[in-house]
């Protein structure tokens, strides 16, 4: 198979019943058979004639959906998003497992890596859950908005030794040293099993607690503090509530 050096579909117009209303999206997501999940694709185009046009980015399938406009933008881990000075983007990783709400001070890009270990100390009296996210901007500056959501798992949690109730987010500072929000900038919800953090710029991130014996269900501390208060499978992250053209596309190289 060869390499596609430069691809332009153009889907045929969407059926008389699909409507595209105020308050929608239409878009195209490609299935990553690596990640088992679909991507949103930027730069998908809808027509007036009601087609869809898109630069395919490689080999792959492709489906075409509508959705509402606050449906998560569908992501992998480790890919690229453009982001917005004008209004706050939604992007989910992992089927949802991350989501970040992020309005940027000029139009940049967005990169979140996740891993299960830092180079960095777990600081003292706190347990990590083996969750980290490096989150990057392409052109470093503070964002207007930022909100960061991560659903754990409770088997994981509770292997860990760490409280569900004291979960918290802490980031790394440019000191390098793990910093614990203000209770008013990071939360859990233990119900959703959520972990939730505001903040007005990203790095490293992580999720720790106290261990289960020493709990009060408070929160935790570490060496530094912040008050940042600032504020299915289509993946499972993007819930889509209308065919748009009710056809996918195969696109192999040759």
């Amino acid at each position: 198979a060869g390499t596609i050096i430069k691809a332009t579909l153009t889907t045929s117009p969407a059926s008389a019943a699909t409507s595209i209303t105020a308050g929608m999206q239409v878009a195209c997501l490609r299935f990553d058979a690596e990640a088992n999940t679909y991507t949103y694709i930027d730069g998908a185009k809808y027509n007036a004639d009601k087609t869809m046009t898109v630069d395919l980015p490689k080999a792959g399938f492709y489906a075409f959906v509508s959705a509402s406009l606050t449906v998560p933008i569908p992501t992998i881990y480790a890919e690229a998003r453009a982001t917005s000075s004008t209004s706050v983007k939604t992007i989910s990783y992992g089927g949802g497992e991350l989501t970040l709400g992020v309005q940027t001070t000029t139009d940049n890009t967005i990169t979140c890596t996740k891993k299960s270990s830092s180079t960095t100390a777990t600081p003292t009296g706190n347990t990590s859950i083996g969750a980290f996210f490096d989150i990057e901007l392409e052109k470093e500056e503070k964002v207007k908005k930022g909100e960061i959501k991560y659903k754990y798992d409770s088997a994981a949690v509770k292997a860990s030794g760490a409280s569900e109730a004291s979960l918290r987010f802490m980031f790394k500072n440019e000191a390098g040293v793990w910093t614990a929000l203000s209770d008013n900038s990071s939360s859990v919800d233990v119900s959703a099993k959520v972990v939730i953090a505001t903040t007005t710029h990203f790095s490293e991130w992580g999720v720790f607690g106290s261990s289960t014996e020493n709990s009060t269900g408070e929160g935790s501390t570490t060496v530094g503090t912040s008050t940042d208060s600032s504020t299915s499978s289509l993946t499972g992250s993007l819930r889509v509530v209308a065919s748009l053209l009710a056809m996918c596309f195969m696109i192999i190289s040759s």
